[in-house]
């Protein structure tokens, strides 16, 4: 029971930790980006892509490589890449402000979909709770980082999902 209730405090303090520093983001930048919380049905099973070229950064946010597999709960930013040289709408993924991937193609485009559907503008930065898992290596093997998101994979439920947060 000790143990739920200092695993919550953590989730808590993460989160308002990365509130604040979106929020300085946002107010550096000074632009009118609303801030969302995605509340997903803490199953970790949305996966990101191109997190082999966020190897290094994962390593930073997660720890050197281990015998066992990682298990690293945190708070990633999740919002639309218009500049993106390869993908206009393309959609990052950063924890502790550091690029760890992106939504694919067309997962991408069915939340940029929804958020107009929403009438959620699409410089809306959206917080959702996220997993960096593997990065071990032993004798026999070595796995890669990933990272996992709690959101639905129905686009479709994100209304349901959403909380405004500032």
């Amino acid at each position: 029971m000790v143990l739920i209730v200092i695993a919550v405090l953590i989730v808590c303090a993460i989160a308002y930790l990365a509130i604040r520093s979106i929020k300085k983001h946002v107010d550096f930048f000074q632009t009118t980006a609303s801030i969302y919380k995605i509340t997903g049905y803490k199953e970790f099973d949305f996966e990101i892509v191109g997190e082999h070229s966020y190897q290094q950064a994962l390593k930073r946010i997660a720890g050197a490589k281990t015998e066992t597999p990682k298990e690293h709960y945190a708070v990633a930013t999740l919002n639309h890449e218009p500049n993106n040289p390869h993908d206009p709408e393309a959609c990052v993924v950063k924890i502790n402000t550091e690029t760890v991937g992106y939504l694919s193609k067309q997962e991408a485009f069915d939340f940029l979909d929804e958020l107009d559907t929403l009438n959620i503008a699409r410089s809306t930065f959206f917080l959702v709770d996220a997993v960096i898992i593997g990065g071990w290596k032993n004798k026999d093997s070595e796995g890669s980082y990933g990272v996992k998101l709690d959101m639905p994979f129905n686009m479709g439920d994100l209304s349901e999902r959403l909380k405004r947060m500032d």
